[in-house]
């Protein structure tokens, strides 16, 4: 009864608030309105009053609530949600866009009613648990304050949330909040699968110090680096944390039988994160007051991508080796291009500017790396992709505890410079000499066989850590390749015509196609864009010997590779640029 009562106290306080000294802004008497509940595509609905945005996502196994709202708007959400023909009390897992009152205040009351699970991306977990307290701008308003919740899942940028079949992508946004979470989900809606993003926000609230920040001192890189998020993400279904960001009143009078969805609106997605960008960016030269103009004044730097591992990284067999060398920064000092500089090269083509490194040492495991090159990549890297030995363990091939053990020293490193860094693992190829002759140690098994077990291994590795995003699907599109025919699984007999061998002379190493297929593999993998964009004319298949036929074949493979993935929504499209040297 107390808690009933504070909590109404509260609210009302809240409320006041709103409709006086912070409602004088135009708009926010629409956060308490009612909204008619409605079914967005498939099994997404809007369940949220008219200025504050709430989605339902129904499964057979219970509900998904993302954004709880004001406590003073749990009433309404749960009449939306019986309006549609659902219960309230089947919601299972309660998730938010980031922790400002407008959008979490009514979290302890829905977990109160219907005993959800509340899962919180890491850097809002403080906030919400504190009650807004902890808010880097808004802790110390009265206003702004709400009752805490319990967060009984901490996640981290591209965590996936599942529930009954359906699989929420959490993508860490920060800026407006340090832990601001953009949403993306596959929604199948009458035989076609659409991409849904729902952004956090992209916001510099008045009074945001984006210079000199002593509470959020990196908030203007985090901007930075939330545009670049946003602008890589596939969009069908444009959503957001409020409805003026999509246009929910504007569209939602459009739909009706026959007619086209209206939230499917990839074009006004793009406008509006272009819009929302150039804001940020005439804030933040005036914050400056260097008097640059608001495109001079913001040169984001380009994102950094490490690479970590061996000569399978490296192109070891192959021109790879000390391929476009120039274009991308060797740790160890060795000149080596192989596929870091594939990856530039695509990215070039993307359009895309990342600052490429790598720190590969031939025949060696993560444990090597984290004995003795931790000076080395112990930096505040924004992505690395790395792999182990080929065999998992040089001493006793086969066993992944090795692997498993050095990749989360790894990655913890990494993590502690820099706790927004994206990890993600390369589970490697079968090695045709461990399959097909006697001394191998998968001899008597199979490509595949080798191809499960190292994937497994690697699985393993990422769920070992928290800070580890995922796991590459090299080996797995290696086997693709040889299933459909682009390329010959047995080397031993020779290659027949009209296929690629994607093993070099050894049968270990791989060949130029071998290692064109891994880094298109990782270039969709980390960009999210679609490697078949590249086309027949890519110009290192071009300056490798490529046809341009056994470009786009090994393209193909990369993109089926990726979509085979799990809650992989769809990769964007682009067209290709001309490269430079």
């Amino acid at each position: 009864m107390k808690f009933a009562q504070r909590s109404f106290v509260l609210a009302l306080l809240f409320t006041l608030a709103v409709l006086s000294g912070l409602g004088r802004a135009q708009g926010r008497s629409e956060w308490l309105t009612p909204f008619p509940s409605f079914t967005i595509a498939g099994n997404l609905h809007y369940v949220g009053s008219k200025g504050l945005a709430s989605y339902l996502v129904t499964t057979p196994e219970g509900h998904i609530l993302l954004n709880p709202s004001l406590e003073a708007n749990v009433p309404l959400i749960r009449k939306s949600v019986e309006d549609l023909g659902f219960k309230f009390t089947d919601i299972k897992v309660l998730l938010i866009s980031h922790a400002h009152w407008d959008h979490n205040a009514g979290a302890a009351r829905v977990q109160q009613e219907t005993g959800a699970r509340y899962a919180v991306m890491a850097e809002d977990v403080a906030v919400v648990e504190s009650g807004g307290r902890a808010d880097f701008h808004y802790g110390t308003f009265p206003g702004s304050l709400y009752p805490p919740a319990k967060v009984d899942r901490v996640l981290r940028d591209g965590d996936t949330v599942e529930l009954g079949g359906a699989v929420l992508k959490a993508r860490l946004t920060a800026g407006h909040t340090k832990g601001c979470t953009t949403w993306t989900m596959p929604v199948n809606d009458a035989g076609r699968t659409l991409n849904a993003v729902i952004i956090g926000s992209p916001n510099v609230n008045s009074g945001y110090k984006l210079v000199g920040n002593a509470g959020y001192p990196e908030i203007a890189a985090d901007f930075e680096r939330m545009f670049r998020t946003l602008k890589a993400l596939p969009c069908d279904l444009f959503l957001g944390s409020h409805g003026s960001y999509f246009g929910l009143t504007e569209k939602f009078p459009r739909r009706g039988a026959g007619a086209a969805n209206p939230f499917v609106d990839p074009d006004g997605y793009a406008r509006y994160v272009a819009d929302k960008e150039q804001a940020f960016r005439t804030e933040l030269a005036r914050q400056q007051g260097d008097g640059r103009t608001a495109t001079q004044a913001v040169r984001p730097r380009a994102p950094s991508v490490l690479f970590i591992g061996n000569s399978f990284l490296f192109g070891s067999g192959s021109p790879l080796r000390y391929y476009r060398a120039d274009t991308v920064a060797d740790l160890n000092g060795t000149g080596f291009g192989g596929v870091p500089a594939l990856f530039k090269l695509f990215a070039v083509q993307a359009g895309l500017d990342f600052a490429v490194s790598q720190e590969t040492v031939s025949g060696q495991g993560l444990d090597h790396h984290f004995a003795e090159k931790a000076g080395l990549i112990g930096r505040p890297w924004d992505h690395v992709v790395m792999l182990g030995f080929s065999l998992l363990n040089r001493h006793k091939p086969g066993d992944p505890a090795l692997l498993i053990q050095s990749a989360k020293q790894v990655a913890a490193l990494l993590h502690s410079k820099n706790p927004q860094v994206d990890i993600r693992l390369i589970a490697t190829w079968a090695r045709a000499d461990q399959v097909y002759p006697a001394k191998g140690h998968w001899h008597g098994k199979s490509v595949e066989q080798m191809t499960r077990d190292v994937r497994s291994a690697y699985d393993q590795a990422a769920a070992a850590s928290p800070h580890i995003r995922g796991v590459i699907p090299v080996g797995e599109s290696w086997l693709r390749a040889m299933q459909t025919g682009v390329a010959d699984p047995n080397p031993y007999d020779g290659i027949e015509f009209g296929k690629v061998s994607l093993w070099t002379h050894d049968h270990y190493h791989g060949s130029t196609y071998g290692y064109y297929l891994e880094a298109l593999v990782i270039f969709g993998d980390l960009t999210g864009l679609d490697p078949r964009s590249l086309g027949k004319n890519e110009r290192a298949a071009y300056e490798l010997g490529l046809s341009g036929d056994q470009a786009v074949a090994l393209q193909q493979v990369a993109y089926d590779g990726l979509m085979a993935l799990k809650g992989r929504g769809r990769l964007g499209t682009f067209a290709p640029l001309a490269a430079g040297k």
